[in-house]
């Protein structure tokens, strides 16, 4: 028996937004760095992160010899930024 979720995608994502802006208000700061990896979890915080503090958001990559992204991966992070987000970097992370 499959069970139906219902969501109401509008609300979650407003209900995300103000959460993220109060938080980040509420430490006191107004600009946000987000690690970026090329994952779905990364993406989806930096995605959230924009949309709620605007171009106050940078995201940075690290790359080491041991940890290469596919250059389909690679490509696509930083297209979070395009729109509204302020910077992204890419960072080599050798120990």
């Amino acid at each position: 028996m499959s069970r139906e979720l219902l969501i109401n995608p509008e609300l979650m994502a407003r209900l995300l937004k103000d959460f993220i802006a109060d938080e980040v208000k509420k430490v006191g700061f107004s600009k946000a760095v987000i690690g970026l990896s090329g994952g779905i979890d990364p993406t989806t915080a930096a995605y959230l992160a924009v949309n709620s503090l605007g171009p106050e958001v940078d995201g940075i990559q690290g790359e080491s010899e041991d940890h290469h992204l596919s250059a389909s991966t690679s490509d696509s992070i930083p297209l979070y930024a395009t729109d509204r987000g302020k910077g992204f970097w890419r960072v080599n992370v050798q120990a």
